[in-house]
């Protein structure tokens, strides 16, 4: 017993000295995060909190001669799949649930793709509750290009695109948001960093009489 009494200052001398020891390194690392490490680990934070993205500008229409609106673009939806999910599980179950409920092209091999091009009006509610609900998916808008029907503007619909480019292009602008822990965008946080500027339009020397005349038809195939 006197034994064991003796040992007790000692025991409690370590105690101590272990305590003081995990204070001392708590203290340490509490300023390394916060101190020495503070503006990388904001950086690092902040890479992966905001996305960058860019803003298509809206490319210019062409028309004929007399004003006739030949090619133009027209706003549509796009389902994309931005990211794949990691876990074997919640994979497959987003691939039921696309497979279930969409038309989406499943299954696909790596993120980002397109899983349904120029979504319908009646899709757009269901697509836009799955995407709310399923981390990765978003909705995406897209001008894409039209044309009159007419064979002679189908055929010469792309050559004028690329003789009026630099003309019918315009430029980019540059964006940014912060995402929730899901990856899913913050509205409120969007921030438009450069405006697009829309491409100008292009007005041809001919009309499209002219135009089917020069292509030896009179509109029909």
């Amino acid at each position: 017993m006197r034994e064991e009494i003796r040992r007790f200052p000692r025991r409690l001398t370590v105690l101590i000295f272990l305590f003081v020891l995990w204070g001392l390194l708590a203290a340490f690392q509490l300023v390394r995060y916060t101190v020495l490490q503070r503006d990388r680990l904001r950086e690092e934070s902040a890479r992966l909190a905001w996305r960058e993205g860019v803003i298509p500008p809206v490319r210019g229409q062409i028309a004929d001669a007399d004003g006739v609106l030949l090619v133009w673009s027209e706003m549509t939806f796009d389902l994309v799949l931005e990211r794949m999910p990691a876990d074997e599980a919640k994979r497959a179950a987003l691939f039921r649930i696309l497979r279930e409920k969409t038309r989406a092209a499943i299954p696909v091999d790596a993120a980002p793709c397109i899983l349904i091009r120029n979504i319908r009006h009646d899709e757009m509610k269901t697509l836009d509750s799955l995407c709310t609900r399923m981390p990765g998916l978003r909705i995406v808008p897209r001008m894409e290009r039209k044309h009159v029907e007419e064979p002679a503007v189908r055929r010469l619909a792309p050559v004028w695109e690329k003789e009026y480019d630099a003309l019918l292009r315009g430029e980019e602008g540059r964006f940014h948001v912060m995402l929730d822990r899901r990856g899913r965008w913050l509205n409120d946080t969007l921030r438009i960093d450069t405006e697009s500027e829309p491409g100008r339009n292009v007005r041809l020397d001919r009309t499209l009489e002219q135009i089917r005349k020069e292509s030896g038809n009179d509109g029909r195939e």
